[in-house]
This record gives C-alpha cells, sequence and structure tokens, in this order.
C-alpha cells in the first residue's frame, strides 16, 4: 500500500510505501534507519503477537519503494514531518512507534510534537550524541553500495561484510528487498543518492543534537531504548544519559549479541523485547 503525502508548506510532494501484516491487534508502526527500507521489519512483522500487535512497516522518503524528494529534502524534520499524513493515510489515529537509527530520530521529534497519537515508543540504538566517527562509517558505507553490483548475491555478501554479526537467513531475505535491476542488468540500491550529506558540518551535528535532546525532553509516553550491546553507534554512556536524565518515562534494555543493525542481528530477541514493552502500556 503506497500513499500520496504532501507538504504544503514547500509544495515537496512523495509518495511514501507501507505494508500492513495483518488488520488487528494495536498498531505498531517501524520505521527503518537509513539507507534501508521496511522490509528490515519483516522477520519481526511476522512473528510478533498477531493477537497483541498490528505491524506496519513505512518507507522513509528517498528510501525503498517511497517517492524521492524533488526538492532533495532529506533533513530529520522533512522525515518527521511526513509522518502525521501517513499514518492518516492509513487510517491510524494512535500508535506505538518502534524506530531504528534515522527512523529513531524521526520517531522522536513526531513523538514530542504529537503527544496524543504515540502510545508508546522504542527506539532502536538512535540518539543523539552518537558516534559522529561511526555515523561517517555509515554515510561512506551507503556511499560505496551506491555503486552497482553484478547480482543479488554480490550484494547480500556485501551487505554481510558490513553487518557480521547478522543472521544469515535474516540477510538473505532482506537483500534481494534492498536492490533493484537496472536496464544494463546490473543491480542497484532502492535509494535516492540525494540522501547524502557529505557537507554537513560540526554546527550542523551539534544543531541536530540539540533539536533531539529538545525533543526527548518533551516526550510523555513510555518510552524504551533498546541498545545493541555491540553497537559502535551508540555508547552506552549516551543511552544511560538519555534514558536517566532527559527521558520522563524510559528504561534502557541492552541486547549483547547485537550491533547497530538490532533487527537483522538478534531479531528474535527484539520482538519479545517489544512484545513485553507493548503489554505494559
Amino acid at each position: 500500500m503506497s500513499e500520496a503525502l504532501s507538504d504544503l508548506s514547500s509544495k515537496d510532494i512523495v509518495t511514501l510505501a507501507s505494508e500492513s501484516f495483518c488488520e488487528q491487534g494495536r498498531p505498531l508502526v517501524m520505521l527503518h534507519g537509513f539507507s534501508q527500507n521496511r522490509h528490515v521489519w519483516r522477520s519481526i512483522a511476522e512473528t510478533i503477537s498477531r493477537r497483541l500487535l498490528r505491524p506496519i512497516s513505512i518507507d522513509l522518503r528517498g528510501h525503498g519503494d517511497s517517492g524521492w524528494s524533488p526538492e532533495r529534502r532529506y533533513q530529520l524534520d522533512d522525515y518527521a514531518r511526513d509522518l502525521p499524513t501517513a499514518l492518516d493515510a492509513i487510517g491510524l489515529d494512535r500508535v506505538i512507534l518502534v524506530a531504528h537509527s534515522l527512523g529513531g530520530h524521526a520517531a522522536t521529534l513526531f513523538a514530542a510534537q504529537h503527544p496524543e497519537r504515540v502510545e508508546g515508543l522504542v527506539l532502536v540504538d538512535t540518539g543523539p550524541n552518537l558516534s559522529i566517527a561511526a555515523l561517517t562509517q555509515i554515510a561512506n558505507d551507503t556511499e560505496s553500495a551506491l555503486d552497482s553490483f553484478e547480482s543479488v548475491e554480490g550484494y547480500r555478501r556485501w551487505l554481510g561484510a558490513q553487518l557480521p554479526w547478522a543472521d544469515p537467513d535474516a540477510l538473505a531475505d532482506f537483500a534481494p528487498r534492498c536492490i533493484v535491476r537496472r536496464l544494463d542488468g546490473r543491480f542497484e540500491l532502492k535509494l535516492d543518492p540525494g540522501i547524502l550529506n557529505p557537507s554537513a558540518g560540526a554546527g550542523d551535528w551539534q544543531a541536530m543534537e540539540q533539536q533531539l535532546e529538545d525533543a526527548l525532553r518533551q516526550i510523555r509516553c513510555p518510552t524504551l531504548l533498546v541498545r545493541g550491546g555491540l553497537s559502535a553507534v551508540l555508547p552506552e554512556p549516551v543511552a544511560k544519559h538519555i534514558c536517566e536524565t532527559l527521558l520522563r518515562n524510559g528504561q534502557l534494555h541492552t541486547l549483547e549479541r547485537a550491533g547497530h543493525a538490532v533487527m537483522l542481528e538478534d531479531g528474535p530477541q527484539l520482538c519479545r523485547v517489544i512484545e513485553s514493552f507493548a503489554e505494559t502500556l
């Protein structure tokens, strides 16, 4: 399912792709990270309790099957601004949000700006003050992935090298859903190259960090921060600071065997953690 979404302030129009896995249960909306797409949540969506939750995954603008911003608008505010209209289009008024990395930034802003629409928030290995070195590496990896691949298997091997702790079966399922075949027979990522912003400087990072910290302080709903114990992106002291100082009602859960891509590296345990959190709401 996909819906046309419009930003009336800039006439920046995109089409977001979404997928609903059942029609009952409390809506659980899942947002992916930078350069990924909604299919990264597939194994969790297919195994999570349907008695309890209705999983729905969304592609952020410029990612996966969603449209590209004609104005190349890919700031945090742009991703967050899409969400109210996206939920309206799917027919969702109040949701539980689960969001990873970049998606977590968008969810943080949305939860602060629209508290009446968020019942609970699960942030997966994301937050302000992320390791700039790690974020730079993610951007560099994405830039290298914009080169074409000879085959789906070639991309799966590349992805496996970037995510050494990922479950092989999860990667085998995810990889074909990330790329598209070109007219010359080679494969490339379903991704707008315009999402890369190599010109961002220290001032941009600092402004983003302040914006996210301010938003975290405003969030009213119960919030669970899930950190990958092997992740270099979200240091443990930062995660504790988020839960103990910034959030009004926050708790931290670390999955020791996962890195940054928690849903691909320890999906079954992440699924159980989400279910347990939802049962407390």
